[in-house]
């Protein structure tokens, strides 16, 4: 059975399918897995061996497009597509892109997923629209839709990234060992936590003798916070410098006793990891995208609630932010169970 998965969102969604597709190919071992994501989003994928083959199009960013090339990308993409006879192709990306890349492929049974704004249109090219649920995580979201067409297991595994002793060795160089893992900055602005609270937490968990890493990506902005931060942290305060990989990230994650982070893709990586986490979230999502199957506290400051379903706006995440003091990520830090001291990530 050929099967294409086509999830056409950011770098966070993707590694929240691996549960979905480790399911997948443990009823059918003998299924050929294929995946399409946007450019960009396919490396934290790399970790998931139960995905045969890794397609993508066009990035989320405009900037990062052009007309020709993204016209010469999507004729090679089509191409792809209608040279594999997919027996199913599941559209998890809710989005018109992704329901005419499956409607234009060979598929025999093409499905969907659906929201009260989906067209009806679509039912007409795809076998079946399956509405999205908005009380559960987005793993078992996702999950819901395969398990309608599918024959799966009840139980959902954790998110998946195999880690090789070749990741290991990567990372040996840099000492990570039994570290506290700090990623403080996003793509987005709205998530940001206030700098100088990022600056009181690390130069106290420095002070009681903490080795702290700090991770960014390869944005330049990232890069300036994350040094400005270690600036001023002192010796046992180091700095990735934003050029790992994703295997080398989860390496030194796996290797760590703690993460500390917003809700971001490294979030999730390092919940596939196992590592436990405190995790920063904004007032609103934390049913959907909480760290699945792992460890964690959110901590939440006195006069707000972690709403599940409720889409706060701006000032209303902002003044939560700024309620969350770093001594209530010091005292989650007490309560949760972190990692015990190792020397090798797999002891």
């Amino acid at each position: 059975m050929r099967i294409l998965i086509i999830k056409l969102k950011h770098i966070g969604d993707n590694l929240v399918l691996t549960p979905s597709i480790c399911a997948i190919k443990e009823a059918y071992p003998h299924s050929h897995i294929t995946v399409l994501v946007r450019q960009g989003g396919q490396g934290i994928l790399e970790g998931c061996p139960e995905i045969d083959q890794i397609l993508t199009t066009s990035p989320a960013e405009k900037s990062n497009r052009s007309f020709l090339g993204e016209l010469t990308n999507t004729l090679k993409l089509l191409s792809q597509l209608r040279e594999n006879t997919f027996d199913h192709i599941f559209e998890l990306t809710n989005g018109d892109r992704g329901r005419w890349l499956a409607t234009i492929s060979r598929a025999k049974k093409r499905w969907g997923m659906a929201n009260s704004e989906t067209s009806h249109f679509w039912k007409y090219f795809l076998n079946k629209l399956v509405p999205a649920q908005i009380n559960c995580h987005s793993v078992e979201n996702d999950y819901q839709i395969f398990r309608s067409i599918l024959e799966l297991q009840n139980k959902l595994p954790p998110l998946r990234f195999h880690i090789t002793e070749k990741d290991i060795a990567s990372i040996q160089s840099l000492q990570t060992n039994n570290s506290i893992v700090i990623h403080p900055v996003s793509r987005w602005n709205r998530k940001l936590w206030p700098k100088h609270y990022w600056k009181e937490l690390i130069h106290t968990l420095v002070q009681q003798g903490e080795k702290v890493v700090l991770s960014s990506g390869p944005d330049p902005r990232e890069i300036d916070f994350c040094l400005g931060l270690k600036k001023n942290a002192g010796g046992h305060c180091s700095f990735t410098g934003g050029k790992l990989a994703w295997h080398e990230l989860a390496a030194i994650l796996q290797s760590s006793k703690l993460f500390i982070g917003l809700d971001t893709a490294v979030m999730h990586l390092a919940a596939a990891t196992q590592t436990p986490i405190i995790a920063i979230f904004l007032p609103w999502n934390i049913t959907t995208w909480h760290p699945w199957e792992c460890p964690y506290i959110a901590p939440c400051p006195e006069g707000f609630s972690l709403q599940p379903h409720a889409q706060a706006n701006q000032e209303e995440a902002r003044k939560a932010l700024h309620a969350l003091k770093p001594q209530l990520i010091l005292e989650a830090i007490t309560q949760l169970k972190v990692r015990p001291p190792s020397t090798h990530p797999f002891a």
